[in-house]
């Protein structure tokens, strides 16, 4: 298993752990999550790669409706995504 790959594993793990009852606390801590992870993967050649972190970002972070579990599910989702896309 590639190191990116244990990466998005961690993360995955990580905000399938998180509790956070605020939205707010929720989308900082993925927030952090999200940058982390587009340090690790800045120099992947797919452009899949930087298109799926947008999307993420953009969906999880700013076209949200305050659900902190929708927020959840969507970004384990394009994480999942994101795995295939590096492998």
């Amino acid at each position: 298993m590639s190191k990116e790959t244990e990466l998005i594993n961690s993360y995955i793990e990580k905000i399938d752990e998180l509790v956070e009852v605020d939205y707010g606390d929720f989308k900082r801590k993925l927030g952090q999550y999200i940058i982390s992870i587009e340090e690790v993967l800045h120099n992947q050649r797919s452009p899949e790669v930087p298109k799926t972190i947008a999307d993420l970002r953009r969906k999880t972070l700013y076209q949200t409706d305050a659900d902190v579990e929708a927020c959840r599910d969507l970004a384990l989702e394009k994480l999942t995504h994101l795995k295939k896309v590096i492998q």
